[in-house]
């Protein structure tokens, strides 16, 4: 089977954008701008002295001695990479007034800072206290100093590197001269808890201060990422995307490939993570050695409770086992019927580089019926193909629900349940032509009962726009007949192997041949089914117990008693009975005015677009009426040459 036209257009625009693009294996470009906009570090420097002021939440507040001059104090600061500051790092500013600083990421949001600095009283005694942890690991460290009244005690909080050893820290504690702390500086003490230091300075004045640690990691995050970056990764390559932050014990990282449809979820070994810049470190996992193509999202754990997922951000995995996701029936509610020019569409995972070397089939108890085109299709991250359904029934498929939906690529077949996009099994039918047809009967009056019985006779229309409303019983006059006839009898049917009607008046007395039609758009459009059976349709009986018409009919030669009249004999005298009116050609000529014998009734001439017709619907009857009671005498008109 061969690609349509289309796939190869489509191929060609997919090979020229893939063209354009570069994957890296080590490092990951997000596709979206940064929103970091924070204030990272504020130092002032004075004397050849920096100091780092303290950052609580957007408000940066610092006494300096009475000496320091604020109205020109030029501040070095930190900010989040690829975000500006205004007014810019490293500008003289007069900070005896509170001076804003915003603070614009690359994506453009922004966040303002307040700056507040004081001159400190003349104090007759130094109480500056400043606390340093000597033993902490590699790693970015801050604190946030909350200072209170003098009877109060003030709180430090530290923020300290994922591995330092809180059990045992050492804190130095830098006094001013001739303070004294409890605990003493330098003690390594256990900080799983805070602790108190209380300092008594020269004067005998005391202060405590409130110690505490925190060494969580903060909630990692991914950046979004591009649905094809990982799409040409084969089974067993490793991917790199970025996340920040990890956890710098390796084995406490944890990645996993979650299936986006069936939400699976596969682990991958992570195999190294790299710092790559302020905020941003490199992951690097191996994918397992074999994977179902599909849709897929990246879930990393950096902690037990420190998670998080690309669920904005789906991504395709290809060069794995193709992959059939489920199938969309065209114009159908729940079933494939094969039918000329039918098909469905079917949503694939499917290697993009050999797309033209797929096949694809419906397969029943090992046996395939294989699609007759397929017709590329690229959207929603996934591959939809048209596919023009098999001819299941010249091929005498069975009907089910248990068809396989199979994909061949290299002498391997790929088999999946034929489903749709809830996971619900797909019933398979097979249309077809009416076939097999019998009757139970040649001989029919009008008013009888015709049924026949077969196969794809009639298909239940469930509002989908493959149907005609009704299946066609016809019957057409045979050549001995010697009569130019037509019915198509539509009717519904509860069963796929039957259809039943009564055969109505005006189908006319004679010989048929039977044909059928069934509903399903696609079969018998043009040409109707044949069945090889004939039936004879009679008239009906007289309805009077014992009145009947023995002899009907029209001459058509002026030479020829009875030209263009109609001479109508009965079976015995009329006198006494009550003529209503003759009818002719499916009743739609009246008769009324008529001349009445003992046994017989003679009309008028009847014009000649009524004896046209009356050569092939022959067929009349004679209302009467005998003490009150009407009855129908049926005739069928013999015209006399």
């Amino acid at each position: 089977m061969k690609l349509s036209p289309l796939f190869r257009l489509s191929m060609c625009l997919l090979l020229i954008f893939a063209s354009c693009s570069k994957d890296s294996d080590e490092t990951v470009e997000t596709q979206s701008k940064s929103n970091k906009n924070e204030v990272l570090e504020f130092n002032i420097s004075i004397q050849d002295t920096k100091t780092e002021l303290v950052i609580n939440s957007n408000e940066i507040r610092q006494a300096f001695p009475s000496t320091v001059d604020l109205t020109s104090l030029t501040p070095e600061i930190v900010i989040s990479e690829k975000a500006t500051i205004s007014p810019k790092s490293g500008v003289t500013q007069d900070f005896s007034k509170e001076v804003t600083y915003t603070v614009t990421a690359e994506n453009g949001t922004t966040n303002m800072y307040k700056v507040n600095l004081t001159n400190e009283e003349v104090e007759t005694e130094n109480k500056n206290v400043v606390f340093s942890f000597m033993n902490l690991p590699e790693g970015r460290s801050n604190f946030n100093h909350i200072k209170q009244p003098e009877a109060e005690a003030d709180s430090i909080q530290y923020r300290i590197p994922y591995l330092s050893n809180i059990p045992a820290l050492k804190l130095q504690v830098n006094l001013p001269e001739g303070a004294k702390s409890v605990p003493e500086s330098d003690e390594t003490l256990d900080f799983t808890n805070p602790v108190t230091y209380t300092v008594t300075f020269d004067s005998g004045d005391t202060k405590k201060y409130i110690i505490s640690v925190d060494n969580r990691l903060d909630q990692v995050k991914l950046p979004p990422f591009s649905i094809n970056m990982f799409a040409d990764k084969a089974p067993g390559e490793t991917i790199t995307f970025n996340a920040y932050p990890t956890n710098p014990i390796l084995d406490s990282v944890k990645v996993n490939l979650i299936n986006s449809h069936t939400r699976e979820s596969t682990p991958l070994i992570v195999e190294k993570i790299e710092n790559i810049s302020y905020n941003s470190d490199a992951v690097t996992a191996r994918l397992p050695e074999s994977y179902l193509n599909g849709r897929y999202e990246i879930e990393i754990f950096i902690e037990h409770d420190n998670s998080t997922e690309t669920n904005d951000s789906d991504l395709r995995f290809t060069k794995g086992t193709p992959n059939f996701k489920y199938a969309s029936v065209n114009g159908e509610l729940d079933r494939v019927i094969s039918r000329p020019g039918g098909h469905i569409s079917a949503n694939l995972y499917l290697d993009h580089s050999r797309l033209e070397d797929y096949t694809f089939s419906l397969k029943k108890d090992g046996i395939a019926y294989e699609f007759t085109n397929a017709t590329y299709s690229s959207g929603s991250g996934n591959e939809s193909f048209v596919l023009t359904l098999p001819d299941l029934d010249t091929a005498d498929a069975p009907n089910g629900m248990d068809y396989k939906f199979a994909i061949h690529l290299d002498g391997e077949t790929y088999e999946y349940d034929l489903i749709d996009y809830w996971g619900e099994a797909i019933a398979v039918v097979s249309g077809g032509s009416p076939k097999n047809a019998s009757i139970n009967k040649n001989i029919y009056t009008k008013g009888d009962m015709l049924t026949v019985t077969g196969e794809n006779l009639y298909f239940e229309n469930k509002g989908e726009y493959i149907f005609r409303e009704l299946s066609e019983i016809i019957l057409i006059s045979t050549e001995d007949s010697g009569k130019d006839l037509l019915y198509r009898l539509g009717t519904e049917s509860t069963s796929e192997n039957s259809l039943s009607l009564r055969i109505p008046d005006e189908v006319q007395s004679g010989s048929y041949e039977l044909r059928l039609r069934n509903n399903l758009i696609g079969y018998n459009d043009n040409n109707d089914a044949e069945t090889g059976i004939e039936i004879e349709v009679l008239q009906p009986a007289s309805t009077h117990p014992t009145l009947v018409i023995t002899e009907a009919i029209i001459g058509v030669k002026p030479d020829k008693a009875f030209y263009r009249q109609a001479n109508i004999t009965f079976n015995q005298n009329i006198e006494g009975l009550q003529i209503n009116e003759i009818l002719f050609v499916e009743n739609s000529l009246s008769v009324k005015n008529f001349l009445t014998y003992p046994s017989s009734i003679v009309t008028g001439e009847i014009e000649n677009e009524y004896l046209n017709q009356m050569d092939d619907k022959s067929d009349g009857k004679v209302l009467v009426t005998d003490n009150g009671v009407t009855y129908e005498i049926p005739f069928s008109i013999v015209f006399q040459h």
